[in-house]
């Protein structure tokens, strides 16, 4: 796939943004969807900025929590901020700008990225980023 997102270029890669086991990306008009890769089958839970059809949440004053089947809060989503935060999985903020993507306090801006599965990859608590093939 490629796709400008963020102020980064991917080329040839299948998931731009992998914020725990949910893939994020924007599509051209600037709508984010994230899908949970976790599972038996793909799980959309947001898509072009609103909550994907079967997907509990509760509203919130920028955005809205997606609820998981426990009750418990899994994430918030601001489509204002295009920004996934206070993860129960205690991952760092995403936050895709129009000229970079911010993961936790790593800014990244103006990379291109290619030729791999997962462009950018949050992982665990303590906010891990890795880069794939960054120039």
């Amino acid at each position: 796939m490629k796709l400008a997102m963020g102020g980064q270029f991917f080329d040839d890669v299948t998931v731009p943004v992998l914020w725990g086991t949910r893939a994020v990306l924007q599509d051209r008009g600037g709508r984010l969807s994230v899908t949970d890769l976790g599972g038996s089958a793909a799980h959309p839970e947001i898509i072009a900025d609103e909550v994907a059809p079967g997907v509990r949440s509760a509203a919130r004053d920028e955005g809205y929590t997606i609820v998981g089947a426990n009750d418990e809060e899994l994430y918030t989503y601001s489509p204002s901020a295009k920004r996934l935060g206070q993860s129960s999985t205690g991952l760092p903020d995403v936050e895709v700008r129009d000229e970079s993507i911010r993961v936790g306090s790593s800014v990244l801006a103006g990379n291109v990225i290619r030729a791999c599965e997962v462009g950018i990859a949050c992982r665990g608590r303590c906010g891990y980023l890795r880069c794939d093939e960054i120039e």
